[in-house]
């Protein structure tokens, strides 16, 4: 309310607009604050924080490659400008420009060596190249300072569950789920417990039942039946059908039309053995 009371004296006050449209942004009206921010960059093209502030906007929305640019174009201006170094970093990669990521993470960590958020970056990259150990010691850096790190739990639980290290992974994933729901802990528990080979049909329903239950919560929309089911849950099911007879297909579907699901895929549900 206050940011809108100085803009309708002053329209174009640009250190307000910026703080308006930062507002914008933690409040999650990515549409607005991406009008607001273009709306400043009109006005001053080369500003520093409106590019940075537009620049986080884009990555949020996932327009990878603009928000490259626009990150670019601040460090032009300032090669140390430490937000857009981390912005940089993280969109490189999801761009999958790892090693591009990474030299980002270490010019950060030289201007700041604790600066936890450049060594998650660098340890989720390192791992997506498989280099497991590397990553695995940064994981280790960061939970060690902070325990309740989600990402890092996470990210370290998977690398145990890569290397067999079925005991240890399924220890980081519960730390991760005592802190937050997290959908990639529930999932990562559930492939410790398929790849692992001892667990109870009822043991892994019950693992099932969980993680579809936090995808609902956490994603509201996402099991709609219309749409296609992501390759991890594809694979969950395909594991419970293949193995236990459908057992879980009810309660997957339960909130979800099952009588039009079983219609549509009547024929590669008697392929896994279900009985309709």
């Amino acid at each position: 309310v206050k940011f809108k009371e100085i803009l309708a004296l002053e329209p174009h006050h640009i250190e307000d607009s910026i703080g308006y449209a930062k507002a914008l942004f933690q409040q999650k009206h990515l549409a607005r604050a991406d009008l607001k921010f273009r709306e400043i960059l009109k006005h001053e093209p080369h500003n520093p924080e409106a590019l940075v502030g537009y620049a986080n906007v884009l990555l949020r929305q996932k327009r990878y490659v603009v928000a490259e640019a626009k990150f670019s174009e601040v460090l032009k201006l300032n090669p140390d400008h430490k937000e857009a170094l981390v912005g940089h970093s993280i969109v490189l990669f999801y761009l999958k420009r790892y090693s591009e990521a990474e030299a980002r993470c270490d010019q950060i960590l030289k201007l700041d060596s604790r600066h936890l958020e450049a060594l998650l970056i660098w340890a989720k990259t390192l791992s997506k190249q498989g280099r497991y150990a590397e990553a695995q010691l940064r994981f280790e850096e960061i939970i060690a300072r902070d325990s309740k790190n989600i990402e890092a739990l996470n990210g370290y639980a998977n690398i145990l569950l890569k290397q067999g290290r079925y005991i240890e992974a399924r220890q980081k994933f519960d730390e991760s789920l005592k802190l937050q729901d997290s959908l990639k802990a529930s999932l990562g528990l559930l492939k410790v417990s398929v790849d692992e080979g001892s667990s109870t049909k009822a043991d892994l329903l019950t693992l099932s039942r969980r993680y579809f239950n936090i995808k609902r919560k956490l994603q509201p929309g996402s099991l709609n039946l219309t749409a296609p089911l992501p390759q991890d849950d594809l694979k969950i099911i395909d594991h419970l059908l293949g193995h236990h007879q459908g057992f879980c297909l009810g309660e997957y579907h339960d909130h979800k039309a099952p009588k039009d699901f079983l219609i549509q895929h009547m024929s590669s549900l008697k392929q896994k053995g279900v009985k309709v």
